[in-house]
């Protein structure tokens, strides 16, 4: 097979005459053509120009001759060069030319959108003979930078490389050099070097700027502390990770989305919710199968949802699902000893640092509302605070939950004062689970588009970019 590598109207000069073997590849002869390499979408004014004799060698007029663009070996496939005849008005992957009484036929070509190899197969359908001319595209002038990952977490300490690819406006890769430099929130939060290489020095978000002369693109990167949690991968089930995505594990595969899963005080196992059964509760230890436990038989006791341990470990606190009277539950952990504590539709139970104060939500005439009950003297502290999902800090006698009305996060003290409010406007977080860093220092919560973790004090918030399909997170204890 013949390979073209001639340039323009010399091209003729080069070629091999003609062999007048009967059969040879030479009764199809590639005789002019453009220049072999050139960028994408280039036109070229030499046309692709092919010579047929027959097999005694004389010059074939009116033979047609198929010019095809072949497809790039990569998927999705695209042709590599695209043709149309001389007189033609628009370029495609295919065209049939008749020979001239010279015996040639000629095509102009356009190449490609994608850098690499180009070629146009040549063939004569009657006689069955091929050859192919091979051209090189090569990738345009600098349109933008692809700058990679785009968007990631990494644990204080912890390095991470980011790299940064100038390419054509039809994402082809140049070679161009690129600079690299970064933004920080706090201040001092990350150092990146030359090549791109980023230290998460302290907790805060970084933002990464990678140019090449007039193009530019930006990352974001959390700096996170270091922690575990569990929560529910809507595209895998119920996992555990590090805060920075490390160490991820799935525990139980296809789970319910509304699954709340708490840990006990130890960390070593998780309490889920609800299950197929009535009137029990799955315990999943870290290591080894889970345990159903049933709960003594008790009037009013229903199915139990949103498990929670006491600080102390030494009870499990429920909602109770028990037609219209419903409340919140107690017992061991082994299922004995349960109690009603409060009766009504309440729902997601949270025990203060303490072992005193229960805290839930409750449908009121505003809509949803936060109540608390003292589980020493058995009566509500205070009238209701609009809200939903609370969740007590583990250091204090302070609680955050999702308003109401704006959905953001509200921070409020045990005996009903100090409501604050702490995201800022227009940052909403769906119905779930609310759970706090071991220190207090962190809320970590499913925010509007990823898992987040915010500062329980100035509201800052850090995503967890590989965190997009999870929610109902739990922070584990001593992490």
């Amino acid at each position: 097979m013949l390979r073209w590598m001639c340039l323009g109207l010399a091209a003729a000069a080069c070629s091999n005459p003609a062999d007048t073997t009967p059969g040879s590849t030479e009764r199809l002869r590639i005789v002019a053509g453009p220049t072999a390499t050139d960028t994408v979408t280039a036109q070229p004014f030499q046309a692709l120009v092919v010579e047929i004799r027959d097999d005694a060698g004389a010059l074939a007029p009116g033979v047609v001759v198929r010019f095809t663009g072949l497809p790039l070996s990569d998927s999705p496939p695209a042709p590599s060069m695209l043709v149309e005849s001389v007189s033609g008005t628009a370029y495609t992957d295919n065209v049939s030319v008749t020979t001239d009484a010279r015996g040639r036929a000629a095509v102009l070509v356009r190449f490609g959108s994608r850098a690499g190899p180009g070629r146009v197969l040549v063939t004569v359908p009657e006689s069955g003979k091929a050859d192919t001319a091979e051209f090189t595209v090569v990738a345009g002038s600098p349109a933008s930078i692809l700058l990679t990952p785009k968007d990631t977490t990494v644990s204080v300490g912890v390095s991470v490389q980011l790299s940064g690819h100038v390419v054509d406006r039809f994402q082809n890769p140049r070679n161009d050099a690129v600079t690299f430099s970064m933004t920080s929130i706090p201040a001092g939060t990350g150092t990146i070097s030359s090549t791109g290489l980023l230290n998460g020095a302290g907790v805060g978000l970084v933002t990464v700027a990678v140019a090449a002369g007039a193009a530019r693109d930006t990352a974001r990167v959390s700096v996170v502390p270091q922690g575990m949690f569990a929560a529910v991968d809507f595209t895998a089930g119920l996992i555990v990770s590090g805060l920075d995505g490390s160490g991820y594990r799935v525990l139980q595969a296809q789970v319910s989305q509304d699954l709340e899963p708490a840990w006990a005080p130890d960390g070593t196992e998780l309490l889920l919710g609800p299950v197929a059964i009535a009137g029990a509760f799955d315990r999943l230890p870290l290591v080894g199968p889970t345990v159903t436990v049933f709960l003594d038989p008790t009037p009013g006791v229903g199915s139990v949802f949103w498990p929670a341990y006491s600080p102390d470990g030494q009870f499990i606190y429920f909602s109770n699902a028990a037609g219209s009277s419903g409340g919140i539950v107690r017992s061991r952990k082994d299922g004995s000893a349960v109690e009603v504590l409060i009766g009504g539709g309440l729902f997601r139970p949270s025990i203060s640092h303490d072992n005193r104060y229960l805290a839930f939500h409750t449908a009121s005439g505003n809509g949803v509302a936060v109540q608390i009950f003292d589980l020493l003297t058995r009566n509500l502290l205070f009238g209701e605070q609009p809200g939903r999902f609370p969740e007590w800090s583990p250091v204090s006698d302070s609680l955050v939950a999702i308003d109401e009305v704006t959905r953001r996060l509200i921070m409020v003290h045990r005996d009903g004062g100090g409501r604050r409010f702490l995201t800022e406007p227009n940052h909403a977080y769906p119905d779930g689970q609310l759970t706090w860093s071991p220190d207090g220092q962190w809320i970590l919560a499913r925010g509007p588009t990823t898992l987040e973790i915010i500062n329980a004090v100035t509201g800052f918030i850090l995503p967890l970019h590989f965190a997009r399909s999870m929610g109902e997170p739990a922070w584990k204890p001593g992490t």
